[in-house]
């Protein structure tokens, strides 16, 4: 048998010639991906490689909803909500409210452009939150992509009851009596009007509701949802706001109580003194008081003062109660 002749191997054609596998994909199984990338998922088998992302420089955070906003800016705009109620509910309605209750006789003589001094602050103050509520409405809705979050039909009680849906119950009561309240001022009927003490009594009590809710909403805000640097110090200011409220209440409506009776019986006393008939006032007044407890209240300076006094202390501590939350929110 003659030896096979030696020659030379034969050189690869260029078309035989086959790259290395690339560095994501498995040598013993071409073309599988086994450490997906932009252009290599793992739904895709082809062999192209792209260079990751230079590490310096961070993707773009994605958002949701179908505005398409980021968790960051979601929990900016629910922090700019809670602000703009802290500034309309504590800041200017609670202020507005003391207004007609108390600087409404503290100064009962003071207009300006022919209205009251008090009357001024409570529509002017009450009308711009309204305003700003409407504000925020619009921007708790946007940070929670347009949706309810409140309590639904057929939900688990765990999820009716936990403290984000009994906030938003609280909030949009609050809400509604307070945009019932200026369009119910629009359709009061004149003041000699025998019907007018019903609206004095029905704008009166929506008014306390309204500022009541609203409180509760924000307390559960203040205590049970992580958007305060430090809930424990918020909590003790919303509760210490709400004792001093409590006490001045109190100690202004016994000191104009007792001071009311006190006149009434001064006068009662004189007029029998002197003989003089007694004669009925007029049914009503201009606030659906009796014309008498009007004579009464612009009597002595010092009503006046206590009056204007009260009414100064709540503002301040009002609106000290609404910056010092504000420190903990942002």
């Amino acid at each position: 048998m003659s030896p096979l002749p030696l020659t030379a191997a034969a050189e690869p054609s260029p078309t035989d010639r086959s790259e290395p596998p690339p560095s994501n994909v498995a040598p013993s199984a071409p073309g599988v991906v086994i450490f997906p990338n932009a252009t290599n998922p793992l739904s895709n088998n082809t062999v192209s490689q792209t260079n990751p992302p230079p590490k310096d420089i961070p993707l773009a955070p994605k958002g949701s909803g179908p505005l398409g906003l980021t968790s960051a800016t979601k929990v900016w705009i629910v922090r700019w909500h809670g602000f703009l109620m802290l500034v309309a509910w504590f800041g200017m309605i609670a202020i507005g409210i003391f207004s007609a209750r108390y600087l409404k006789p503290g100064t009962p003589k003071t207009k300006i452009g022919g209205v009251h001094l008090w009357f001024h602050i409570h529509r002017g103050l009450n009308f711009t939150a309204v305003m700003i509520i409407i504000v925020s409405t619009i921007l708790i809705f946007i940070a929670k992509d347009l949706t309810w979050t409140g309590p639904v039909l057929g939900a688990e009680p765990s999820y009716n009851w936990n403290p984000g849906a009994i906030h938003t119950v609280f909030g949009i009561v609050a809400i509604l009596l307070a945009l019932m309240q200026p369009l119910g001022a629009l359709a009061r009927c004149g003041p000699d009007h025998p019907r007018r003490p019903l609206f004095n009594w029905g704008h009166r009590t929506l008014g306390l509701i309204g500022i009541i809710f609203a409180f509760i909403a924000a307390f559960i805000a203040i205590n049970k949802f992580h958007l305060w640097s430090n809930s424990d110090t918020p909590t003790i200011l919303a509760i210490i706001y709400l004792i001093s409220a409590i006490v001045l209440i109190i100690a202004l409506e016994i000191f104009t109580f007792s001071r009311l009776r006190n006149r009434r019986k001064v006068a009662l006393s004189n007029r029998l003194d002197t003989g003089m008939e007694l004669q009925r006032p007029s049914k009503y007044s201009e606030d659906g008081f009796d014309q008498s407890h009007e004579i009464h209240r612009e009597g002595e300076s010092k009503d006046k003062l206590v009056n204007i006094n009260g009414f100064l202390i709540f503002s301040v501590t009002s609106i000290a109660f609404v910056v010092l939350l504000t420190l903990y929110l942002f």
